[in-house]
């Protein structure tokens, strides 16, 4: 740049109009530099302007999606705090030696074998794309970062009680109960149905099977406080 001003300046000087055209020049030059820069300017403005729009769409999208996935959740949070409620009142009831034995006749009805499956293919989207890292808003864009990982963790869990329940399940299903397994006879099908429940309740295998359920049921409410924790504070972000 300093050449070139010095080329045209060497040129005025030897045609002996310095002065006026140089001047002249250097307004032109200006001229042209300010109105790069402007149509620069302008260019940035309608990109992040573009962009804003472009976000403020993906945000909208996200809420839907984040508050459609919430009452699926709080759904299954319910139920799995009525079946923890529940699986505790049994186990004191057939841990409570005051209690006698022979009252001691049903198993437990399982509970909370609910499972949450949210979708987030819009939440996925935006890491995919990479507009996540360009959020304006840095509380939001943290909390979505670390978002995966607070429900991976409840998945894991949720996955080991459907498990324990399966050994659960194949556990009751070894007391008879249809009338050709009890026998013909209605009183003594019942007296067959009630020994076979009480030996199994009686057994340390059963025991220590619901107290198993009812220790991973209290962990996955664990692990729901904390989706729900977070959840409240990405809805909240997502509708300012």
């Amino acid at each position: 740049m300093i050449k070139f001003f010095r080329h045209i300046r060497r040129n005025f000087m030897e045609t002996g109009k310095t002065g006026k055209y140089f001047k002249y020049a250097i307004g032109e030059i200006v001229l042209v530099v300010i109105g790069i820069l402007i149509a620069l300017q302008i260019n940035n403005w309608n990109e992040d302007r573009k962009a804003t729009k472009e976000e403020a769409k993906a945000l909208k999208e996200l809420l839907v999606e984040f508050k459609i996935n919430h009452k699926d959740f709080m759904r299954v949070y319910n139920i799995k705090k009525h079946a923890l409620d529940s699986v505790t009142s049994y186990l004191d009831f057939i841990m409570d030696k005051r209690i006698p034995e022979s009252k001691k006749d049903f198993l437990f009805n399982i509970l909370g074998r609910n499972t949450w499956d949210p979708n987030y293919s819009v939440l996925n989207g935006l890491f995919n794309s990479g507009m996540i890292g360009n959020l304006k808003n840095d509380s939001l864009k943290s909390y979505l970062s670390y978002w995966e990982g607070h429900v991976s963790n409840y998945m894991r869990v949720q996955e080991a009680y459907h498990e324990r329940v399966v050994k659960y399940m194949d556990m009751r299903s070894s007391v008879p109960r249809t009338r050709k397994a009890l026998g013909e006879n209605n009183i003594h099908s019942l007296e067959k149905g009630q020994l076979f429940s009480k030996e199994i309740v009686k057994s340390f295998k059963y025991q220590n099977l619901v107290t198993t359920l009812s220790g991973n049921l209290r962990v996955q409410l664990s692990a729901m406080n904390q989706v729900l924790e977070n959840y409240k504070k990405i809805i909240a972000l997502l509708e300012e």
